[in-house]
């Protein structure tokens, strides 16, 4: 009995007995060494110089050059898209920083060597080559819009299937709204954030409300053809998006005009 006893806490030596309804659990030499085991892989991926990692709110904008090298080192995990290997070795830290649900998974389980991604609409060579940024630490982590229009929409969209975070996406997103902006989109580049940005997204919104206000000003050439454009059966979505955006500003107008 004594070999056991030694595990409640409350184990009275003088009585042999102990207080009613304590219980302590037995712990075995297999399950102390596995709980040492995880300790030591989540102390290692902890970073000194970025005590933020351990909360999942990194900024990589105000990252040095220390700590980009920091989040490049330690412990790896291999990522997968419907059993595919995009890549064999991300730096778990430098993806914790990066993307919360990362974070949140690799923080729960620090032991993880393999993880699955929700990607299978997003373009797998984009998700490699974003995985392959992370896992270098290019840019300082940062997705910096380098490409064409498409190429942009299709990073875009692999950084919403890793689940990038604000920090990391900004320029990329800033570079878009500046872009639509600043020009007319051609129908092949609707057709890209149509087909591939979720209509929850907010640059969908944004080029529905960019669309609403060019179509109001009489700013779109071939009015007629838009027209035919957005009645297609793929367009739907960019449709009534746009007469929600029409119908507040309309709502808005007339709200204002009662005020004055």
């Amino acid at each position: 009995m004594s070999s056991y006893a030694s595990n409640f806490s409350n184990f009275d030596k003088n009585t042999g007995l102990m207080a009613d309804g304590d219980f302590t659990p037995v712990v075995s030499k297999a399950t102390k060494k596995h709980k040492e085991h995880l300790a030591r892989a989540a102390s290692s991926l902890q970073v000194g110089s970025i005590p933020a990692l351990s909360e999942g709110i990194v900024n990589v904008k105000k990252l040095n050059k220390k700590q980009v090298k920091d989040l490049q080192t330690g412990p790896t995990v291999a990522v997968y898209v419907e059993k595919y290997c995009l890549h064999t070795a991300v730096p778990k830290r430098a993806l914790m920083a990066v993307s919360p649900k990362a974070h949140d998974l690799l923080k729960g389980d620090p032991l993880i060597k393999e993880i699955e991604i929700n990607g299978k609409n997003a373009d797998f060579y984009w998700m490699t080559q974003l995985l392959d940024q992370i896992a270098t630490g290019i840019g300082h982590f940062k997705v910096v819009p380098d490409r064409s229009f498409i190429e942009n929409i299709k990073i875009y969209q692999a950084c919403y299937a890793v689940d990038i975070n604000d920090f990391a996406l900004s320029p990329l997103y800033k570079w878009f709204t500046q872009t639509i902006g600043n020009r007319l989109m051609t129908y092949e580049e609707i057709d890209a954030v149509v087909a591939r940005i979720s209509t929850k997204n907010r640059l969908f919104a944004y080029v529905a409300n960019n669309l609403s206000y060019l179509r109001h000003k009489g700013a779109i050439p071939d009015s007629k053809d838009f027209a035919k454009y957005l009645d297609l059966e793929a367009n739907k979505h960019l449709k009534a998006a746009m007469a929600a955006v029409d119908k507040k500003k309309h709502e808005q107008y007339l709200g204002a005009k009662k005020l004055a």
